[in-house]
């Protein structure tokens, strides 16, 4: 029963079957016949659905109300037991994104090996298809849905590409506010997916939602956000880059947005978490990763789930 009161309330949580399927792994279908299980052992009616909502019963509120960080509690009891102990060590192996953890996540790295003195890690700055169990990693971060669905995984955000340049660019060239403007400004191109620059990239304007196609004449094209900051800081382009990897940035003044109604559908990132090799260790770690994600501050139009 202890596994299907924690599926009810990650489905309520959420909100749905369908967001709940996507953080557990776990198909919809197989969900429902949990929270039906559930219902049959405390022969109570605890969610009331139809097509398009899904809403707590009277009871159902009660068992969600007494429950609702159960979850959180078991996980870190058990952590703080085992850290009490000093019995979490060893060796965590990790896939990181390298764009992506540049500034999210290996910033933190030695506040956590320090708060974990037993603890190492083996990290790994890629970007590809992989199966943690087959190539021996615990928990992995990549940039787009993997493509086998029988890994554990969560979405952690979703991301979008923004136009930028440096004040410097400014005072030579002028910003350009609109798209018709950008045209012939020179752009240092990213790829989307596969490392390949699509030939059509649709402009979203995010107050009307209409979507046009992109045109423009990239001047360099390269698959490195890293690089692509070095060469926009010259003064002389116009970047592209992650909406969640320029905000401080942009908050700062140090850089500028260009087109700022405007963005390109980005990566979603999900973390991978190695079935078989979950542990304390892990456990740790994952929260680590969370924390890091909190540090964004995410607003609404940087979903995090």
């Amino acid at each position: 029963m202890y596994d299907e009161l924690i599926y009810f309330i990650k489905i309520v949580k959420l909100g749905s079957f369908a967001d709940a399927s996507r953080y557990t792994g776990i198909s919809s279908s197989n969900l429902t016949r949990k929270i039906q299980k559930l219902e049959k052992e405390l022969n109570l009616v605890l969610l009331k659905r139809d097509t398009r909502h899904l809403q707590l019963s009277s009871l159902g509120k009660q068992l969600y109300d007494k429950f609702y960080n159960l979850e959180t509690e078991f996980n870190q009891t058990i952590i703080n037991m085992e850290s009490s102990r000093n019995e979490i060590s060893g060796r965590i192996n990790v896939l990181l994104p390298p764009c992506f953890a540049l500034k999210i996540i290996t910033p933190h790295l030695a506040g956590f090996l320090t708060q974990h003195p037993k603890i190492s890690l083996n990290l790994t700055y890629e970007n590809r298809e992989i199966n943690l169990i087959k190539d021996n990693f615990d928990l992995a971060i990549i940039n787009h849905r993997p493509l086998k669905s029988s890994q554990k995984m969560r979405l952690l955000c979703r991301t979008k590409i923004i136009f930028y340049c440096y004040p410097e660019y400014i005072k030579k060239f002028g910003l350009p506010v609109k798209q018709e403007q950008i045209k012939d400004h020179p752009i240092i191109g990213i790829p989307l997916d596969n490392e390949v620059v699509d030939k059509k990239i649709y402009l979203i304007n995010k107050k009307t939602g209409h979507r046009e196609i992109f045109n423009s004449k990239y001047r360099i094209i390269q698959n490195s956000s890293i690089h692509d900051q070095e060469l926009t800081q010259t003064g002389v382009m116009i970047g592209a880059g992650m909406d969640i990897m320029m905000k401080n940035d942009i908050e700062a003044g140090l850089v500028v947005q260009v087109l700022p109604d405007s963005y390109i559908p980005g990566f979603d990132y999900y973390l991978l978490i190695n079935p078989e090799g979950k542990n304390a260790r892990t456990e740790i770690f994952i929260d680590f990763i969370n924390k890091c994600m909190l540090r964004l501050n995410l607003d609404e139009n940087l979903v995090m789930h």
